[in-house]
C-alpha cells in the first residue's frame, strides 16, 4: 500500500498511550497495541506487512532472573541477541526452537526465553536464559515466515525486540513477585524505551 508506514512499533499495554503523546512520531512510523500474547502479535505484523510496514520493533517489560549469567536488575533496558520458543506459538510455522536476532539499539544484551505464562511457571524455564517475556516469538516466527514466503516477492522485514526489566524472578523457587508495580515506577521505564527507539530513530536499515 503506497503511503503505509515503514515501521511499526508493537506494544502490549494502554499504559504506552498517553506516553507515547510526549513524543514525536515521525511520519513513516505507527504504532499499535498488539495486545497480549502472540496471536494479536502475530495479526498485526501480518496485517502491516501486506499494508507496507518493513521494520517491527516490539517492546514492552521481561522478568530477569536471580542469579543470572546478565546480572540484571530492576529498570534495565535490555535486548535479545537470542530468544528460546517456549510459548507454542513457533509449531504452527517451524521446528526450530531457538534463534539469534540482531540488535540496534544499545540495551545490554541477552538470552531471552519466550513464555506462555506471565508467572513465569519454572517448568518452562531453561537454565541457561536471562529473562522471559511473552511476545517476542511470535515476532520472530512471524516475520522469519513472512520473509521466507512472501520476501522475494514484497521485500523482506526486519525485526527488533526491546524490554525493560519489570520483575525479579528467582531461580531458588521463592515466590514471584512483580516488583516494579511494588516501587510504581512502570512509566519512567517504558519512556526509556520510547525514548531510545523514536529519538533515536527507526529509520528501515539504519
Amino acid at each position: 500500500m503506497d503511503g503505509w508506514y515503514i515501521n511499526c512499533i508493537l506494544y502490549h499495554s494502554k499504559k504506552y498511550i498517553p506516553l507515547l503523546a510526549e513524543f514525536d512520531i515521525p511520519k513513516d512510523t505507527i504504532c499499535f497495541d498488539a495486545e497480549m500474547g502472540c496471536t494479536e502479535t502475530h495479526r498485526k505484523i501480518v496485517e502491516n506487512y501486506f499494508k507496507g510496514s518493513r521494520t517491527f520493533i516490539n517492546i514492552g517489560a521481561c522478568g530477569a532472573f536471580v542469579p543470572g549469567n546478565a546480572n540484571l536488575k530492576l529498570g534495565d533496558i535490555v535486548e535479545p541477541s537470542s530468544i528460546l520458543f517456549m510459548a507454542g506459538f513457533n509449531r504452527i510455522f517451524t521446528n526450530r526452537k531457538y534463534i539469534n536476532t540482531k540488535c540496534k539499539y544499545g540495551a545490554k544484551k541477552v538470552v531471552v526465553e519466550c513464555v506462555p505464562t506471565l508467572y513465569y511457571n519454572k517448568k518452562f524455564i531453561a537454565p541457561y536464559v536471562d529473562c522471559a517475556e511473552q511476545e517476542s516469538e511470535a515476532v520472530v516466527v512471524t516475520c522469519e515466515w513472512l520473509n521466507y514466503n512472501y520476501g522475494k516477492k514484497y521485500g523482506k522485514c526486519e525485526y527488533y525486540n526491546l524490554f525493560y526489566v519489570s520483575d525479579i524472578v528467582h531461580r531458588s523457587g521463592k515466590a514471584w513477585v512483580d516488583t516494579l508495580k511494588l516501587h510504581e515506577q512502570g512509566d519512567k521505564y517504558r519512556r526509556e524505551v520510547l525514548s531510545l527507539i523514536l529519538e533515536g530513530g527507526v529509520e528501515h536499515g539504519k
